[in-house]
């Protein structure tokens, strides 16, 4: 993850309703970016991946 990646969630955390704010990750990978927002209390999240595999292994882990 890059160093930056908590302070985006720090910004996230300071301007929006974690359980309304729907939070995409658009080439999502495995879904780490989406580990950490779910961490953080965000339950409105989805994930865009093309490669199916990665998709599948977002999916095990209930990132929509």
């Amino acid at each position: 993850m890059p160093a930056y990646t908590l302070e985006i969630i720090n910004y996230l955390n300071q301007s929006s309703k974690k359980t309304s704010e729907l939070v995409m990750d658009i080439g999502g990978n495995d879904g780490t970016f989406m580990d950490l927002i779910a961490e953080a209390g965000y339950q409105n999240r989805l994930v865009i991946e093309p490669s199916i595999s990665l998709a599948e292994v977002c999916r095990n882990k209930h990132h929509p």
